[in-house]
């Protein structure tokens, strides 16, 4: 017996290995393949930052300028109401419905000397944007239809509006020359207003005659 030699049984060559029961670390459950993991450095998370934070910025300047361009479409405008774009103002639209949209003795609103109110809701959104052209502050003195007295650039109102003394100006829309025209003068209003000059592109404390498509607002 000490002779004999007992070899063993070779392995099939055929066999197939069954690794179907494997699963590898770091391996996510259902998974077979090996999931890397990567260390992120301080430079990269702060990067991530950033980009998160500029995106964010982003987000928040589109929202506000269509909300802006929302509100000036339909409610009001920030624009510079005084020469040459100083003193910027909210002008509010729409603050007169129970008046039929007919600003009332005594309002301050916002007028430009030589445009007249855009007429559709979308116009009014370059408005809010690039202001008003040639904005004045006024004061509304008389209502609308009333009759204007004229004598030598002196101006009062004959009508429901009582009588209002003071230096009368020609403008656009009515234009006067005391050295030209009639001493005496009777002026009847008609969609006009007699407006005194507050600030603005106007000399203040004059009086002038206003279409009411240059009314853009009342000034808040």
């Amino acid at each position: 017996m000490a002779g004999t030699r007992r070899k063993g049984k070779l392995r099939n060559p055929d066999g197939v290995v069954d690794s179907t029961d494997y699963v590898p670390q770091l391996a996510m459950p259902g998974s077979h393949d090996i999931i890397e993991i990567k260390e992120e450095t301080w430079g990269q998370i702060i990067l991530g930052w950033i980009k998160g934070g500029f995106a964010f910025v982003l987000v928040l300047i589109l929202f506000l300028a269509l909300l802006y361009s929302g509100l000036s479409a339909y409610l009001m405008v920030f624009s510079p109401t005084g020469p040459d774009r100083e003193g910027y103002s909210w002008v509010v639209r729409n603050t007169w419905s129970e008046t039929g949209n007919i600003p009332p003795i005594g309002s301050a609103v916002v007028i430009s000397e030589s445009t007249t109110a855009p007429d559709s809701w979308y116009e009014f959104v370059p408005v809010g944007w690039l202001g008003i052209s040639d904005p004045s502050v006024v004061k509304v003195v008389s209502k609308n239809y009333d009759t204007l007295y004229l004598n030598n650039s002196k101006v009062s109102i004959v009508g429901e509006s009582g009588v209002r003394e003071g230096n009368f100006v020609g403008s656009p829309s009515y234009s006067y020359d005391s050295e030209k025209d009639a001493a005496e003068k009777n002026y009847k209003l008609k969609h006009q207003y007699l407006v005194e000059c507050v600030s603005g592109n106007c000399e203040a404390g004059t009086y002038y005659v206003v279409n009411e498509g240059q009314i853009y607002g009342e000034k808040r």
